[in-house]
């Protein structure tokens, strides 16, 4: 190289260049010409490293990022074939693993169609998240990932200096723990509804629910010019059960005797536990020996009870 950068340095034009040529014979000519090249293409070649440079340094910020959300980062092409992989425990074996293959390639065709709709949508060129769940059988996206019940995809299109949509970027969410929180939530909240309205331990209607079941009973028989009829029906002697035998004996006893009375009355009717060893039963009957009748025409409420043995 420093014979090249003196020969191009010291070699002037016409009859020096041509005795300078013919001294070095085609050796010296391609040095020559190497070094010119060279010379030539060297600002191409500078800015391609640089540009090299700033895109290795573009996807190390990429993967910290990634990295301090937690989010798996993909991107497609325009056939829906993954171009690139980004997570926190991704490794390279994931991504020579992905890259070129499509999500019912990789997942099957379960979890592959749940990518595919979201996916065309993006390459339409729209905006898309959706949750993805799949508790009875969770998946495993990555070697490194935990198996997951539920997952939340947002994938975005990718537009080239045109603004046509070339490609999808998306992110992969576990959200699991939110999901199954979520469904805790949802269990409670309608427990709670229930319990609003219901006795937790007999599972009958309350006083807050019969209390409506009369309103609209009411207002049912003053249509028809009928009746409503309300029964009031407790167990005698019931704290020397609970005092002689326990609490727990005196529960059987309350959840046997609901059981019975519920059976006693037609579908129609309301039967309801006020509280303590108290039931009451609400029907619409055209008079009061009819009302009676459907209640003794069950047959007998059991004056004997056996609790626990």
């Amino acid at each position: 190289m420093l014979f090249t950068d003196a020969a191009v340095q010291f070699i002037a034009p016409t009859q020096e260049l041509e005795r300078a040529l013919a001294s070095v014979k085609g050796g010296g000519f391609v040095l020559v010409t190497s070094a010119a090249l060279f010379m030539m293409l060297r600002p191409r070649f500078d800015a391609l490293m640089t540009a090299r440079s700033r895109a290795e340094a573009g996807e190390g910020l990429l993967r910290g990022l990634v990295a301090s959300v937690g989010d798996v980062v993909f991107t497609m092409d325009a056939s829906g074939r993954y171009t690139g992989l980004y997570g926190p425990l991704v490794t390279p074996e994931d991504v020579a693993g992905i890259i070129g293959r499509t999500p019912i390639e990789l997942f099957g065709p379960d979890v592959g169609n749940a990518y595919l709709e979201p996916t065309q949508r993006a390459l339409a060129g729209e905006a898309v998240t959706i949750d993805w769940t799949q508790a009875d059988q969770p998946l495993q996206l990555f070697s490194g990932d935990p198996r997951i019940t539920a997952l939340r995809l947002s994938i975005s299109p990718i537009h080239d200096a045109t603004g046509a949509v070339v490609g999808v970027v998306g992110t992969g969410r576990d959200v699991s723990q939110l999901w199954g929180s979520e469904r805790e939530r949802d269990a409670q909240t309608q427990q709670l509804a229930w319990l609003a309205y219901h006795d937790e331990l007999t599972g009958l209607p309350n006083l807050a629910l019969l209390r409506e079941r009369i309103g609209t009973a009411i207002a049912v028989a003053a249509h028809d010019a009928s009746i409503v009829a309300l029964h009031l029906v407790d167990a005698d002697a019931f704290t020397d059960v609970s005092d002689t035998l326990g609490r727990a004996a005196g529960d059987d006893l309350l959840r046997s005797m609901g059981e019975r009375i519920r059976r006693q009355v037609r579908d129609v009717d309301a039967v309801a536990r006020l509280g303590g060893d108290e039931f009451a039963i609400v029907q619409a009957a055209g008079t009061v020996p009819e009302a009676t009748r459907l209640v003794r025409g069950r047959g007998p409420v059991p004056r004997r009870w056996h609790v626990r043995g």
